[in-house]
């Protein structure tokens, strides 16, 4: 797909890796200044990079989030979420109060991040030991390396209802049971790995 729309492209192809342990890959291999997730059943608008680009040339943010706008199966419109409608700088000191009124912080959309490798080049250990909360984690990195920007433009269309990667593994337990023991390995670990008290806290 990628050869047949001129894009130039190197592929690492790693089947049944993990997405925390993808994003650990992506601090080994990547060069670039900032890194633009993009989970396979979400899409970019085609603003994204102009709109963003201009924040990124200041190198000041080790993460930049902005909003999305959701989508159903189908690509119809949605409404699922609030989300906050000013430009903030997210914290230790402010995350609690602000974030978690309106999210819920395990599910931090990595198709709205742009990362400059930090997060995941120094946490990169701790993300391959990780079986599910890639977003989350990488979120809080951000937060206790220098803050992550939050951004008010929807520059992302967010899929709600397809992802499937959370089942990855769960052959052998009923596949709730199986996700709800990914959720608490990871809270145990990043517990052991975090800084930031509000965000410990809140796990």
């Amino acid at each position: 797909m990628l050869l047949r729309h001129g894009v130039s492209a190197d592929v690492f192809y790693e089947p049944g890796l993990p997405k925390p342990a993808v994003y650990a890959l992506v601090g080994e291999v990547s060069s670039a200044d900032y890194v633009l997730p993009l989970d396979d059943d979400d899409v970019f608008k085609r603003n994204k990079v102009e709109v963003l680009g201009k924040v990124l040339e200041r190198r000041r943010w080790p993460l930049v989030k902005h909003a999305v706008d959701y989508i159903d199966l189908s690509s119809r419109p949605i409404t699922w979420r609030d989300q906050l409608v000013e430009p903030l700088a997210l914290t230790c000191r402010n995350v609690w109060s602000i974030y978690r009124y309106v999210y819920d912080m395990f599910h931090a959309y990595a198709s709205s991040f742009a990362l400059d490798g930090t997060p995941v080049k120094k946490y990169g250990d701790v993300l391959k030991r990780l079986k599910l909360l890639d977003d989350y984690a990488i979120f809080t990195f951000g937060i206790e390396k220098k803050g992550v920007l939050y951004l008010p433009y929807k520059l992302a269309y967010y899929r709600i209802g397809a992802g499937h990667s959370q089942f990855l593994g769960c052959s052998r337990l009923q596949n709730l049971t199986c996700v709800w023991n990914k959720y608490l390995h990871d809270f145990a670990y990043l517990e052991e790995h975090l800084k930031c008290k509000t965000v410990k806290s809140y796990l």
